[in-house]
């Protein structure tokens, strides 16, 4: 995302450039399981993403014409990932989307550059909601979604 160039880290935190993990009860947005979320990632040629938990499938990329053609290769409309890499020499917007299923808790992103990430570029989501929930309308739009099984029936998904 977004980042002020500073003197120093200290100066960037002051500047609003960086935005510090706080602690484990601190979240930046707060999901129910069983629904789907969007996401776009500004500016996505600065720091590469990484999303726990949930991958996330792409739904759309603004300014590929700034990236190599090796990275519009393997990023593509429709794709699904868990980190978001896109060196350009220009701006690069990307909007993904993701489920928030199955799993309640913590959900942590971060900047998958580890010397970004060790000085605090990382936050959480917070998934509440009920253990196991699905989206109910995945086998509407793709009848071959595969859902995760439940319990010893085997049965797969909501109905």
């Amino acid at each position: 995302g977004n980042t002020t160039v500073a003197e120093s880290i200290e100066d960037a935190f002051e500047n609003g450039g960086l935005i510090p993990f706080v602690n484990s009860s601190t979240y930046i947005n707060d999901f129910d399981t069983g629904t789907v979320q969007q996401i776009t990632y500004k500016d996505a040629e600065n720091h590469p993403y990484h999303q726990h938990v949930n991958p996330y499938q792409i739904t759309k990329i603004e300014s590929v014409n700034a990236t190599r053609d090796f990275v519009n290769e393997y990023y593509k409309v429709g794709d699904w990932h868990d980190v978001l890499q896109f060196p350009s020499t220009g701006a690069v917007n990307v909007t993904f989307r993701f489920q928030a299923d199955q799993f309640t808790g913590h959900m942590v992103q971060h900047c998958h550059l580890l010397f970004h990430e060790d000085i605090g570029m990382m936050a959480q989501y917070n998934i509440t909601g009920k253990e196991g929930a699905t989206w109910d309308y995945a086998r509407v739009i793709d009848p071959q979604c595969v859902l995760p099984k439940r319990g010893k029936s085997g049965k797969s998904g909501k109905k």
